[in-house]
């Protein structure tokens, strides 16, 4: 209610919430009370989508434009828009830039301009979005001023700065979410076999589970691993259709499914509270990704665990990997071109533009790896030169462009049309004025057809003008920021030092898995620069209090034995005992004589009970 309260009041703010914390409930309570739309950027395709239809399934009207649409469809919606259509308006850095999306921003009656993941504006941050940096451009478009809020569930000191610089922040009101969990139990385990830790950790924590992989193959593997040993398991990743990816979930999220295997394709905008383990099999590349990812676990309060295993060579190999993802400046010009090329783009064209790119195909037309290629892609994204989506699914589209008179003709001269016709405009009320999604499946069914049948009728009636059909897709896209330049020139030092960050990130992460201190203390410090007590509760605290458990009974038992066999005194006894362990036995002592287990006779002698 706090953050709620605050953005009723029309000031800036910066929120910073962990993962599960109700960010979206902040801005969108408030969204609903304002007059006007609530403009949010994000990042992440996947959970604008998410958010848009969780807000449609509650009545409330929202819309998500991302880099993925075609220019018709952000076209389409946006004249929606200023029609006041909508409440929630769900954009992408990448669209927010844009020259042609700005000319509709002013004519637009926005009351608040929402950041998620609002550390992408930070080069320091772990994921750095070079469009976040011109969010604060917007402002120049408008006569007042608009009303800005930040949220993000993981940010540094330095990073919290930079965002209030870097987004124009107008004295900010800042609320920091409790980052201590006291029912999550952080642990990293120096593991020699990692699948067997993986069984027996799975065996010992019941209830249900993530365990993150580095790679497809690696989540398909450690699948069969656990349900070889009778431990409901499926694996999860973006090389799924999104059929075979919404089922699984779905099964897992119901508790038919126990253990979810998976890549970090997984998990966005999935709101699962008894998620009772999240294990990682091996270091992530960031302590906020790795946070983030660990904060799965336990959002309905009970006792959960993260868990990382380990082994040394992991280490190296992301090493070797993050040093081998360093681009020069001659080799980014040679894959700018080599995309560019592939792609058919000429120069001076492509601005705003989407593209679906197969990397392996960009690779084997250049002899050269897939991996270089993909390298080169990201490493230009940091240079804001283009926006990559790996994988992105797009379901169809379709948008009816006749009116009466032409669907009544289209109906007389192509009777195998009325069906269809007939289904999607009873089914789509909106099928008129806005692309709609459809599931060629869903409908085949329910006309007694076949998807390919449906898909055969739709292009026919493409061609013949009569409406605009967009076919599903799961390739990855690259859109295009501005025009090709034949003579491009590149930040390269500017890359280098987020290279060199991203190394240092990856350093910490080590830090985490091997320093010899409690993981939540690590935490304190990383994230809020705190000094904290040991929290007691991680894997760290745990053994420290078996191993003080262990030296108390072997102290005890020594001044037993001594007591029993000589006569000393306390101060005697004392007196010869090591220094450095002077406290100890001073404090077993103590407790030892005011038990009774001990009695001092009149001579001020120490004996044994019962002696």
């Amino acid at each position: 209610m706090e953050i709620i309260s605050h953005i009723l009041t029309n000031k800036d703010g910066l929120t910073l919430l962990p993962t599960g914390g109700g960010k979206s409930i902040c801005f969108q309570v408030p969204g609903m009370i304002k007059e006007g739309l609530t403009l949010v950027i994000s990042p992440l395709i996947a959970l604008m989508q998410d958010q848009v239809e969780q807000l449609a399934a509650r009545d409330i009207r929202a819309l998500a434009l991302h880099s993925g649409m075609s220019w018709q469809e952000v076209l389409l919606s946006m004249e929606n828009a200023l029609q006041g259509h909508y409440k929630f308006l769900y954009v992408s850095p990448e669209r927010l830039i844009s020259d042609s999306f700005r000319e509709y921003l002013p004519n637009l009656n926005i009351s608040m301009l929402v950041i998620d993941e609002a550390h992408c504006v930070s080069q320091w941050g772990y994921d750095f979005r070079p469009p976040y940096l011109r969010i604060a451009e917007v402002q120049e478009l408008f006569n007042k001023s608009l009303q800005m809020v930040a949220f993000t569930a993981t940010a540094t000191p330095k990073v919290k700065e930079d965002i209030i610089d870097k987004l124009g922040l107008q004295e900010p009101f800042i609320f920091q979410g409790d980052f201590a969990r006291p029912n999550l139990k952080y642990g990293c385990i120096n593991a020699e076999n990692k699948n067997v830790k993986l069984v027996e950790i799975c065996n010992q924590i019941k209830g249900s589970g993530i365990v993150f992989t580095n790679s497809r193959r690696e989540a398909e593997i450690a699948a069969e691993l656990l349900q070889s040993h009778h431990i409901s398991a499926d694996f999860y990743h973006a090389g799924l259709t999104n059929k075979q990816r919404s089922s699984k979930q779905n099964l897992w999220m119901k508790n038919k499914v126990r253990m979810m295997v998976c890549t970090n394709a997984f998990g966005m905008g999935v709101d699962k509270p008894d998620v009772r383990l999240v294990l990682h099999m091996k270091p992530s590349l960031t302590p906020e990704g790795y946070y983030q990812e660990a904060g799965r676990a336990g959002r309905d309060g009970k006792e959960s665990w993260c868990i990382l295993l380990y082994e040394a060579h992991d280490f190296k190999v992301i090493q070797e990997r993050l040093s081998m993802n360093d681009v020069d400046e001659p080799e980014l010009g040679r894959i700018y071109n080599a995309v560019l090329n592939h792609l058919s783009v000429p120069p001076g064209g492509g601005s705003e533009q989407v593209y679906k790119l197969n990397i392996s195909e960009v690779a084997n037309a250049y002899n050269t790896i897939p991996n270089r290629i993909y390298n080169g892609i990201k490493a230009l994204q940091i240079l804001d030169i283009w926006t990559f989506q790996d994988s992105s699914w797009s379901p169809s589209k379709v948008r009816i462009i006749g009116n009466a008179a032409s669907i009544y003709e289209l109906k007389v001269k192509h009777k195998e049309f009325e069906p269809l016709l007939d289904f999607l405009m009873r089914s789509f009320a909106g099928i008129f004025n806005s692309y709609v999604q459809i599931n060629e499946a869903k409908m085949a069914k329910y006309l007694h057809s076949t998807e390919g049948d449906i898909q055969r009728i739709l292009k026919k009636m493409m061609s013949l003008g009569f409406l605009d059909f967009q076919e599903k897709s799961e390739k990855s896209t690259l859109f295009l920021h501005e025009e090709r330049t034949v003579y491009a020139n590149f930040d390269a030092d500017r890359l280098i030092k987020i290279q060199q960050d991203k190394k240092e990130k990856f350093n910490s992460m080590i830090s985490y898995s091997t320093g010899n201190q409690c993981r939540n203390k690590f935490w304190m410090k990383y994230f809020l620069d705190e000094a904290s007590e040991d929290c007691g509760n991680c894997d760290y605290c745990s053994n420290k209090q078996k191993s003080s458990s262990q030296s108390t009974g072997e102290t005890r038992r020594v001044i037993e034995k001594e007591v029993r066999e000589k006569k000393y005194t306390p101060q005697e006894f004392l007196n010869k005992v090591p220094k450095r362990s002077f406290d100890l036995y001073q404090r077993e002592l103590r407790w030892l004589i005011d038990h009774k287990y001990i009695r001092i006779s009149k001579e001020g002698k120490m004996k044994w009970k019962n002696e």
